[in-house]
């Protein structure tokens, strides 16, 4: 593995502390500066820090170049190192947390519905969130394509260009050819899935119910049950409680004026005594003690 330079770090460093935002990279969970940018970009960087939940009005394709991370997507842990990637949409969110002595990366950020119309339909047509590891007979190509156009338009905001576009939908189908995967299995949401989670993503701080969902899909409750289990390795209930309590985390980071039982109700839970189970289980501390962990890391 190649030493990052200090120079490297210093010039390529986006998030001092998880209380930053970068109008680029990061926002609030689903609320997001970058509403209205247009065209393809991309960015080399390097990580050292956690960057907490968060979600993107782009699709975001990032490739690990050196080190190794944990990135949380859609509330599902994935352990990932150099050579791997991961394609996110606009209704995905995810944390990510470096390891050892950090991680750095590249991005290429695709803006709809200004992106050229051919990478439009790729995008859309394919599943997505997905992530996978580019063979090695392909990372030369794959590093050389995104650096071509982060070199091309220098991370600013421009109207796409012929030479962009075909770079980018090449990255795009590199990347697919590596035959990638669910992050929450190896089978991909498709069809009614696909439409279920984004049904999820876009209600859940409403009361939603197995029985509600099924519905707007037009299928029965039992089959639509038994489908939601095995393509997506768990439960209806679970996966809705892991969306709410990412968002809750991210409503703690950014908006620490709210009361954790404001929280609570906000992001759909009906009690406060559901949502402190929920979240003692998935994040492994209680509220009130994640809530000491940002405060700790806030003053760093």
């Amino acid at each position: 593995m190649n030493t990052v330079t200090q120079n490297e770090k210093v010039k390529n460093k986006i998030i001092k502390n998880p209380g930053e935002k970068h109008p680029m990279t990061t926002s609030n969970f689903f609320n997001r500066p970058d509403k209205g940018a247009h065209g393809i970009k991309a960015r080399e960087i390097y990580l050292d820090r956690q960057v907490f939940t968060h979600g993107h009005e782009h699709y975001e394709l990032e490739y690990i170049l050196e080190g190794e991370m944990v990135n949380v997507i859609n509330g599902t842990k994935i352990v990932m190192k150099a050579g791997d990637f991961y394609l996110l949409g606009t209704n995905d969110y995810h944390d990510v947390v470096p390891r050892k002595t950090g991680v750095k990366k590249m991005s290429i950020f695709f803006y709809l519905p200004a992106t050229a119309s051919v990478i439009k339909q790729f995008l859309e047509s394919n599943p997505c969130p997905v992530v996978g590891t580019i063979p090695e007979s392909d990372r030369a190509a794959f590093e050389s394509i995104i650096r071509q156009i982060y070199e091309t338009e220098n991370f600013q905001v421009f109207e796409h260009t012929d030479s962009v576009s075909l770079s980018a939908l090449l990255a795009l189908h590199i990347a697919y050819r590596s035959k990638p995967y669910s992050p929450h299995g190896k089978r991909l949401a498709t069809g009614y899935m696909q439409t279920a989670l984004q049904y999820m993503l876009s209600h859940y701080k409403e009361p939603l119910t197995l029985d509600s969902v099924a519905n707007v899909l037009g299928l029965s409750s039992t089959y639509f049950c038994r489908l939601f289990a095995s393509q997506m390795q768990e439960s209806f209930l679970d996966y809705l409680s892991n969306i709410r309590i990412q968002s809750a985390k991210n409503l703690m980071i950014f908006e620490a004026e709210k009361t954790t039982m404001q929280i609570a109700f906000e992001v759909g839970f009906e009690s406060y005594s559901s949502f402190y189970r929920n979240f003692l289980q998935i994040v492994g501390v209680s509220p009130k003690e994640f809530r000491k962990q940002i405060q700790a890391v806030k003053k760093v």
